[in-house]
């Protein structure tokens, strides 16, 4: 139940630990056993990772009003009462989370999860694995994994952490994942995360521009907004193209960064 609520957490819009005086349970990870201390440490480091797509997200919440989390029934009326599906969301425009709120079965050591899938192709974040949108599907899951899924198309910033790992500024080194199937464009926003210079323009807009074909997909980083010295003069990209087959040949084309 603790791992549960960690993962949960992770891919929530708050995420803590409660209260200083928990009665009932453990509050820190390594107050546990070993195993539920290691699944979550991984899940409360990747929440940290994650901080450059929630502060997006949250910035698209500002700009439009399009909220971070929309239940499933947002788009899927009918299913607003449907008990298997109801506790499912959209977590930003990315990603699809169905959480696990029932106990895992003791025997098969694995939780029998009943999940609706929305159109299109998802992939699961972590295994990659495939599955056709507009379906039902009954998943298992061990306790170190979660159902998050991405879209095709998807292009999912995260920072890679480094020795502050509490850091919440504009990270050096960051890390794209990047689902197949579709061509999109990921417009990421930084500031500083602490003041209220982004009025006065402090402030960088970078598109990630995605073209996927069959056997010939690029992808191209360039800043198209705000002011220069809000992100690293200089940082480095590891680009992760999921589920997709190695290529045999690859190209990179560096310029100097445009001044704004």
């Amino acid at each position: 139940l603790y791992m549960r609520y960690v993962q949960l957490g992770t891919f929530s819009p708050i995420f803590r630990f409660a209260s200083t005086n928990g009665r009932y349970y453990k509050r820190m990870p390594w107050q546990w056993d070993a195993k539920t201390s290691q699944i979550s440490t991984y899940y409360s480091q990747l929440r940290q990772r994650f901080i450059p797509y929630l502060y997006n997200e949250g910035y698209k919440y500002h700009k439009t009003g399009l909220p971070l989390i929309q239940p499933l029934y947002y788009k899927y009326p009918h299913l607003t009462d449907e008990p298997l599906y109801k506790n499912e969301y959209f977590f930003g425009t990315e990603l699809f989370v169905a959480p696990i709120t029932i106990p895992k079965d003791l025997i098969m050591n694995r939780v029998v999860h009943r999940i609706f899938i929305p159109n299109g192709m998802w992939y699961d974040f972590k295994t990659g694995k495939k599955f056709p949108g507009g379906k039902r599907y009954i998943t298992f899951f061990k306790d170190e994994d979660y159902p998050v899924f991405a879209k095709s198309g998807s292009i999912v910033p995260l920072a890679n952490l480094e020795k502050n790992k509490n850091s919440c500024k504009p990270p050096k080194n960051m890390e794209i994942h990047v689902f197949p199937g579709l061509s999109n464009t990921y417009r990421l926003y930084e500031d500083d995360g602490e003041s209220s210079l982004y009025k006065e323009g402090y402030y960088i807009i970078t598109n990630i521009d995605y073209n996927y074909q069959a056997n010939n997909y690029t992808l191209i980083i360039r800043p198209i907004e705000g002011k220069s010295g809000i992100i690293p003069e200089k940082r480095n990209y590891k680009i992760r193209f999921r589920n997709t087959k190695e290529a045999n040949d690859v190209s990179m084309v560096s310029r100097k960064r445009e001044q704004f």
